[in-house]
């Protein structure tokens, strides 16, 4: 719990009043989420707004949209994006391929270290079974990834007009998961607002006209 909650209460000269103090520790309440990490000292705002970066990050996709909406499959600028993403699939899956290798070859050089190892007593043989169990699974999940990698940077990569009809219905799905996800922003900063508008009623605070 924070002691910060209290500290202002016993301040010398100009204690906390019982309405502020309400106001403040009406930031713990789950209504006000939003509010919970700034600083305790900012007044309570009698309005909660809805999420802005929720709120940004929807225009910028619409944006997105409409961009790529207006592209012509045979222009330099898609021509010039579909190369770049290419290129950077490519070096993505070859990177992550690099690393899986690196850490199989580990876990392979750990598995025969652990199978060698002779415990010192029949009282620590579990631990060599345990270890090589979980080198076993580490191994197999650690193939499957490599297995995964393989295929995918054998697929084919998209041409331009696959490529656009995928990144604008890619698109269209985060737009409609982001468009519900400030929708719920709005309601959730709608009943917030209600309830600090009656919290501040409770304590003398006159509520926003």
């Amino acid at each position: 719990m924070r002691d910060d909650y209290t500290d202002d209460v016993v301040r010398p000269g100009d204690p906390l009043s019982f309405e502020e103090f309400v106001l403040r520790c009406a930031r713990s309440d789950p209504h006000l989420r939003t509010l919970q990490f700034e600083e305790l000292q900012t007044t309570l705002p009698r309005t909660i707004e809805p999420d802005d970066e929720v709120f940004l990050e929807l225009r910028r996709l619409e944006g997105e949209l409409a961009r790529l909406e207006r592209v012509d499959v045979n222009s330099d600028e898609l021509r010039s994006e579909h190369k770049r993403t290419r290129e950077q699939k490519r070096a993505e899956n070859e990177w992550a391929l690099s690393k899986a290798t690196e850490a199989d070859n580990r876990l392979r050089q750990m598995f025969g270290e652990a199978c060698a190892w002779e415990p010192p007593t029949s009282e620590h043989r579990w631990l060599k079974q345990f270890m090589i169990c979980q080198l076993e699974q580490a191994l197999r999940d650690r193939e499957e990834e490599i297995d995964l990698l393989l295929r995918a940077g054998g697929d084919k990569f998209p041409d331009r007009v696959t490529y656009l009809e995928e990144r604008i219905g890619q698109l269209r799905r985060t737009i409609d998961v982001t468009r519900a996800m400030y929708g719920n922003s709005v309601a959730n900063a709608i009943e917030a607002t209600r309830w600090v508008q009656q919290l501040r009623a409770s304590v003398g605070s006159t509520p926003p006209g």
